[in-house]
């Protein structure tokens, strides 16, 4: 049940970085490896937030169930997987816990305990929705996606494999053994955030990318609907949007949907009530939600009020043949970003009309 969607895909013009934002649907128990990826922003639904009774139907309905069981290992990563009775003595304990999960859930509910404490006895078998924005996925597909091998090759998704024309063997294997590749997976990632980060990696390859000019912004969550309504027409006359463009007003909305994500709704409701809710977000410094719209910079933005980053010495030969080592400055950084400004970004210094 492990789901990924590209909620929306932009390029700019001075660099090959791609911002991306996906909406995910995974495992709780792989959240904390989620999170550990700083370079991403991420907004997602909370234990604190959603209702008792939504999270125990949820569980009950839509229940979390390991894929495979490894055995027993040292190290981080096991390579071998239980089977037959083993197997299904596993599952049979791993239902047990959560059927008793439930009953204790419900049994608080019933006394009247609050959701915070409810919910956290059901984490280990529910799903969490997560909004992830970010231009550095190199890193998170690198430890996180599988890594099917063989003596010749490595790829990072069964796609990747048997589409591989020079390979044609391995489409017919994966015919015949859906458990084929895991025979030959040497990644070290945890399972299921590898069958996650596969997944990402094969919508990553397979979107179709807006190309952002100067000006131009990236807005998930926000629809062509949304920018045609009435609600949209009147907030744009307010005095609310007085100094602000379209593209601005936009970020407004996706900033609230990202918000509301918390309960784990991510539709909007009123163009007025998303202004709403953005504003009450900036008055109460929740940050968190203003980093997945993003403006494309334009020349002067990229190149002269930029973050740098620095990225170590290169060998400058001099006509003497003496070497020196020149410092490697990369420019078009806005904070963890690489050549897109978030609409945090340019609030908190003054780009943009508070």
């Amino acid at each position: 049940m492990i789901e990924v969607k590209i909620v929306a895909g932009s390029t700019n013009p001075y660099n090959d970085k791609k911002l991306v934002t996906y909406l995910l649907k995974y495992p709780r128990v792989i959240h904390a490896e989620f999170m550990t990826h700083s370079m991403i922003k991420k907004n997602s639904a909370s234990s604190r937030a959603i209702p008792a009774k939504k999270m125990i139907e949820n569980v009950t309905m839509n229940p979390f169930s390991p894929t495979a069981f490894q055995a027993a290992h040292s190290g981080m990563q096991g390579t071998e997987y239980l089977e037959d009775k083993a197997k299904r003595d596993c599952y049979y304990s791993w239902n047990q816990a959560k059927h008793a999960a439930l009953g204790r859930a419900h049994d608080l509910n019933q006394y009247g305990a609050t959701k915070q404490l409810v919910n956290r006895l059901l984490e280990p078998f529910s799903y969490i929705e997560v909004l992830a924005t970010g231009t550095e996925w190199e890193n998170f597909f690198q430890l996180r996606c599988p890594e099917y091998y063989d003596d010749i090759d490595s790829y990072r998704s069964v796609k990747d494999a048997i589409s591989d024309k020079s390979r044609p063997w391995l489409k017919e294997h994966h015919k015949l053994d859906s458990n084929y590749f895991r025979k030959y997976n040497k990644s070290q990632a945890e399972i299921h955030i590898q069958e996650l980060a596969e997944k990402m990696w094969d919508a990553y390859n397979e979107f179709e990318y807006a190309e952002l000019s100067t000006g131009d912004w990236h807005l998930p969550l926000v629809t062509d609907e949304d920018m045609k309504s009435k609600s949209y027409a009147d907030a744009c006359f307010t005095k609310r949007a007085d100094g602000k463009d379209w593209g601005s007003m936009a970020a407004m909305i996706t900033t609230a949907r990202a918000a509301r994500g918390s309960y784990g709704k991510w539709e909007g409701k009123t163009v007025s009530e998303d202004i709403e809710l953005h504003d009450k977000l900036w008055e109460s410094g929740h940050w968190s939600p203003f980093e997945h719209a993003a403006r494309c910079p334009g020349e002067f933005e990229y190149k002269e009020m930029s973050d740098t980053k620095f990225l170590g010495f290169e060998d400058v030969y001099a006509p003497d043949g003496s070497i020196t080592g020149e410092p490697h400055i990369q420019t078009g950084w806005f904070s963890a970003y690489h050549g897109f400004m978030s609409y945090r970004y340019q609030l908190e210094r003054g780009l943009i009309n508070k």
